[in-house]
């Protein structure tokens, strides 16, 4: 006969399940698992899974609820880049650009938030805030596009849209049909 099994280890189960379920697209079902596993013991890495499970099922508004519950117990980089990202997908950039702003003070190299802030402040209209972001962002991961894309309508947003433009076409090279900086060429012509 077996042990029985602490809260803390049922959670963990629920929890490691949850995540699979989520991995085989079982959003439902994963989050019945993450709902228990969070239930059973609070732990914030469960929580966060929770709710990038519930932004995945376009439950945007609940993720973000979510989130700033965990934000209270754990000021955690991952919490902050995750409702940033959250709230990016529910356009409001003035409190995703904040969120952001908050993961990179904690992790000032990590490359989400670099990318994410600069997107956000590029939707604000603020290309000077957004082209210095860009520019770490490529020089610390230069196989990315994304960053070329925040990078070139930082530009088209200070009003250089000749140089933007060169550095799309320079992307586009790079990456081939990207459709992001394709986007941009289309947009700015």
């Amino acid at each position: 006969m077996s042990a029985p099994q602490s809260l803390g280890d049922k959670a963990l189960a629920h929890e490691t399940r949850g995540i699979a379920r989520r991995e085989l697209g079982e959003l439902d079902a994963s989050v019945e698992d993450l709902e228990l596993a969070v239930e059973l013991d609070q732990n914030t890495a469960a929580y966060r899974m929770l709710a990038w499970t519930y932004r995945l099922k376009g439950e945007f508004e609940r993720a973000e609820a979510t989130y700033t519950r965990v934000l209270k117990d754990d000021d955690h980089w991952q919490g902050w880049l995750s409702r940033c990202v959250d709230r990016t997908d529910l356009e409001r950039y003035q409190e995703a650009a904040h969120d952001c702003e908050k993961a990179l003070r904690r992790d000032p190299e990590n490359i989400d938030a670099l990318v994410f802030l600069a997107m956000s402040y590029n939707f604000l209209g603020d290309g000077l805030r957004a082209l210095p972001l860009a520019q770490k962002a490529i020089k610390l991961s230069p196989d990315e596009a994304r960053h070329y894309v925040e990078l070139v309508w930082a530009l088209h947003l200070i009003d250089k849209p000749a140089l933007a433009r060169l550095e799309a076409n320079r992307a586009l090279d790079r990456f081939e049909g990207n459709s992001d900086i394709l986007h941009f060429l289309d947009a700015t012509q």
